[in-house]
């Protein structure tokens, strides 16, 4: 029961209750198999948009929905009928075994740090030592990277025994659709000459400027971009415009480049422009005003750090 003392008093003297002490709620709610688990939904985690009704968390994995916490307020209507959103923290209870189950299969993360059982065969030094590998193939110029890490992949498949759904699952289609759909749109503004339109008429406006302002200029844009598209599809249309400036400015095209890379990896006003800071709305109890107070400064100060550091690297 959550409410004021005074309405809490009053309900426990006329219904004759008990307030239960720490001890007897760990008999309760605790034992050697048994735990309680907050956890938070994922962004485009498999249970988002649906209802606890519609999930049926208790028949298909033996575990109890006891209450759902939307921005840090516990939701105290009716929740089977309530639609789930990325972010939601759900209190679930059950057997540690099954909350891990039904935690993997419907999108979501403990909050509390659990004891995760590996099922897979390979050990985790396995993995680094076959990720390690293709780095290594990939440095010296042996295969190109797509080739390499998909070697990789496929080598942890074969000796780690990974199911086919666990691979399918980590997949992340929406990211593929939107940048199979950004990527005609940047060959198109390139074909029809608006990539070369925009950075003749930056390059025009900032020729007399100092070409570090104007590789500044560069990953603002992207680091605003990001904030309301993702980055990997502002890096898509980007890229090839800071290619188009540096030509235009006779600079050197890598600092531009890592300029854009830099800026899109940046983007912290916002909760959508990343599913990290989805995914700690709801627990940290954050709105979307308090993503700016704090990456606003925060984008400055990577633009003072990473704008210097560039030009050192890659001089113009």
């Amino acid at each position: 029961l959550e409410g004021t003392a005074t309405s809490l008093n009053s309900l426990i003297k006329k219904g004759e209750l008990e307030i239960l002490g720490s001890n007897s709620e760990e008999a309760i709610f605790h034992s050697n198999d048994i735990e309680l688990t907050e956890a938070v939904i994922l962004p485009d985690a498999p249970i988002e948009h649906m209802t606890p009704l519609s999930a049926q968390l208790h028949k298909r994995f033996g575990v109890n929905l006891l209450g759902i916490a939307r921005q840090g307020h516990t939701i105290t209507e009716n929740i089977g009928r309530l639609s789930l959103s990325a972010g939601d923290v759900l209190l679930l209870h059950g057997r540690q075994d099954d909350i891990q189950e039904c935690l993997h299969t419907i999108g979501c993360f403990p909050l509390a740090a659990r004891e995760m059982k590996n099922t897979h065969k390979t050990s985790n030094s396995a993995r680094i030592f076959i990720f390690i590998g293709a780095l290594i193939i990939t440095a010296l110029g042996w295969l190109p990277p797509q080739i390499a890490f998909l070697g990789a992949v496929l080598g942890i498949i074969f000796f780690g025994n990974i199911k086919l759904k666990e691979i399918y699952g980590a997949i992340d289609m929406p990211l593929i659709v939107l940048i199979a759909c950004y990527l005609p749109i940047g060959q198109a503004l390139s074909d029809t000459g608006v990539t070369q339109l925009i950075g003749n008429g930056i390059a025009s406006f900032s020729k007399d400027m100092p070409p570090i302002l104007v590789l500044a200029f560069i990953m603002w844009i992207s680091m605003l971009m990001s904030e309301l598209l993702n980055n990997s599809a502002t890096a898509v249309i980007m890229a090839p415009l800071s290619i188009t400036i540096a030509q235009n400015l006779g600079v050197s095209v890598d600092a531009f480049l890592m300029a854009v890379a830099v800026g899109c990896s940046c983007s912290f006003m916002t909760p959508i422009a990343h599913p990290s800071h989805m995914l700690v709305m709801g627990p940290g109890q954050y709105k979307f005003t308090d993503y700016w107070r704090l990456g606003l400064p925060l984008e400055i100060v990577v633009l003072c750090i990473a704008v210097p550091a560039i030009y050192f690297i890659w001089p113009l």
